[in-house]
């Protein structure tokens, strides 16, 4: 099994799902892959339980140091202040087009600005899909 660097992952945020902007000073990045199960257990099971997946949905956290003058930082912190969707593209591996993959959706992100004394300021967030979620090699 090959081993990929953390380091590599790319995440960037649109307005309009067209021009995506990286999220500079990224720190950590984690993407979810949640199912909602239906029990679809009959008397044609043998006695076992038996479930289906009816619903699914992609959570995104993470977080960056602050830097107000980041572009991508922007957009992600003018969504959360104004509670709009923006589109999110998500690249485990980074910027290997025509090979690596990624996914892409739509999300309502929520987060804060925290810091310490001795610390940098930093902005985490998270956001839930709405709608579809793409997941395809990079274009």
């Amino acid at each position: 099994m090959a081993e990929n660097k953390a380091r590599l992952g790319k995440l960037a945020v649109s307005t309009n799902g067209s021009a995506y902007t990286d999220v500079g000073e990224l720190k950590s990045c984690n993407l979810a892959l949640d199912k909602d199960m239906a029990d679809s257990t009959s008397y044609d099971d043998s006695g076992y339980k038996s479930e289906v997946a009816v619903l699914q949905q992609v959570t995104i956290s993470g977080s960056c140091n602050y830097d107000e003058a980041d572009a991508g930082q922007t957009i992600l912190l003018t969504s959360i202040n104004a509670q709009t969707q923006i589109y999110f593209r998500w690249r485990p591996l980074g910027d290997d087009v025509g090979t690596d993959k990624e996914y892409i959706f739509q999300g309502n992100p929520t987060g804060s600005i925290d810091g310490e004394v001795g610390g940098l300021l930093e902005l985490s967030f998270d956001a839930a899909s709405s709608g579809t979620v793409t997941y395809q090699t990079q274009a």
